[in-house]
């Protein structure tokens, strides 16, 4: 019996030995970096550029990878299978990582929220409501004056992924309106026709909404926060104008498969934390308007729980659901 016991934890030992040694010297071949939307969209744009300085800080390739569809969950089921080695991550976000953890279910899926660690947080950017240049009221309450004894036209809301379908759907919960929700492949299609009128109003990151905004064809009427903006001053938040409780970021993290060894997640994270420092990252997020700061890892778990437990009681407020 004690031969036995001590063959067991000789053999402990010995996996534990392995696993130091590999993450010492890790990387040893290139990484992949999934990422699970199309190229040229915000979270691609994003993750080349930090694969740029990831490659530089680790010695190694650092291989974006698009693997789209299904609202993101094809990219993120990839990474949750994917061996813990460390030399797979994923670009993940608010949809990916909070908002679809409850409306598709696991099965479906293949992951839930323990199928991923948290290795760092990247940015927190902007969502906000966005109407037609052209539309008649100057502020939300006014809108929702109108839309309540009834001199608004029937509503529309345009969504273009997990987050903005939720965020509609709380918009007419909290506000008290009833509206359509129109579901889109992206949050620039939703724009556009709030542009052109078809859909009375989105909700969408800054990001996704630049080019229209900067074009005059939309205007940013509320941001989906609990204080302004400092990069936008001038646009009251939903709550200051009678819509309580829709805080809404579309926030992005590199998350890896549950298991990856501590020490390659605290050596990707410190990684991380330099090119937040960068002008590179500085550059990249004062385009967008987004806030950024070093997370640590233990933080980042932080973050990345309270996230899942806020979009899921979103969720069940609003009884959004998928076919």
């Amino acid at each position: 019996m004690r031969y036995v016991l001590t063959r067991i934890v000789g053999i402990g030992l010995m996996f534990i030995g392995l696993n130091a040694h590999a993450a010492s010297h890790y990387p040893e071949r290139p990484v992949t970096l999934i990422v699970p939307f199309s190229a040229g969209s915000g979270s691609d744009t994003q993750a080349r550029i930090l694969s740029e300085s990831l490659t530089g800080q680790l010695g190694v390739p650092i291989v974006v990878e698009n693997k789209p569809g299904a609202n993101g969950t094809i990219g993120a089921s990839f990474v949750a299978r994917a061996k813990p080695d460390g030399y797979t991550f994923l670009l993940g976000s608010a949809t990916t990582n909070a908002a679809n953890l409850s409306l598709y279910p696991s099965k479906r899926t293949g992951f839930d929220e323990s199928s991923f660690v948290m290795v760092g947080v990247l940015s927190r950017g902007i969502i906000g409501m966005f109407v037609p240049s052209s539309f008649g009221w100057k502020s939300v309450d006014e809108f929702l004056a109108a839309a309540r004894n009834g001199t608004a036209p029937s509503l529309t809301c345009g969504s273009g992924n997990s987050v903005t379908q939720v965020a509609c759907e709380m918009f007419k919960v909290t506000a008290g309106v009833d509206a359509v929700t129109v579901p889109y492949k992206s949050n620039g299609q939703s724009l556009n026709d709030v542009a052109g009128g078809r859909v009375s109003y989105a909700f969408s990151d800054r990001t996704a909404a630049l080019p229209y905004m900067n074009g005059k064809l939309v205007r940013l009427q509320a941001v989906s926060a609990d204080t302004r903006y400092e990069t936008l001053p001038e646009v009251p938040t939903l709550a200051e104008q009678g819509v309580p409780d829709m805080l809404f970021s579309s926030w992005t993290g590199v998350f890896a498969p549950a298991g990856t060894p501590p020490e390659i997640v605290h050596k990707v994270n410190a990684a991380i934390n330099t090119w937040l420092r960068s002008p590179s990252a500085a550059s990249l997020f004062e385009k967008t308007g987004a806030s950024f700061q070093e997370t640590s890892v233990d933080e980042s778990a932080a973050f990345y729980h309270a996230e899942a437990s806020r979009w899921e009681n979103y969720i069940e407020k609003t009884k959004v659901s998928v076919n």
